[in-house]
């Protein structure tokens, strides 16, 4: 254990924007810094009117271990771009309710795969919100 808190001094910001050209073809969506990284939100917005669904793998020495696969709800007239948490303790439920949020050691990215390709003419973005230690 730590003689003193460690406390994250570095925003790391990640992102990938998957259209129907990209297929079923994986993006690397954070990279964790040298140090480590705490992983505090991953949002998913879609103006798809179908839901979608995506793999997340955490990636590590050229090594896939799947996180999960998850549904991107679809949007609609009311909600014309949706938003969604992908690190929800409901649906994760290994994750602290109360501070859901990952940490991950240096050498290790977080990659998103569409299982079937975005429909024509939409996007899907996932927007991955941290620090470096």
């Amino acid at each position: 254990m730590a003689a003193t808190p460690q406390f994250v001094s570095a925003a790391n910001l990640g992102c990938a924007k998957f259209q129907n050209s990209d297929g079923t073809t994986g993006k690397t969506v954070f990279t964790v810094g040298s140090n480590g990284s705490r992983v505090l939100a991953m949002v998913a917005t879609s103006d798809s009117l179908s839901a979608l669904q995506f793999t997340l793998t955490l990636e590590r020495s050229s090594v896939s271990y799947k996180v999960d696969t998850f549904t991107v709800p679809g949007a609609d007239l009311s909600q014309p771009t949706t938003n969604w948490n992908m690190l929800d303790p409901e649906w994760l439920r290994w994750l602290d309710p109360n501070e859901p949020h990952l940490i991950l050691p240096s050498g290790v990215t977080l990659k998103v795969t569409p299982i079937a390709a975005v429909p024509s003419g939409k996007e899907v973005s996932i927007i991955v919100m941290g620090g470096d230690f």
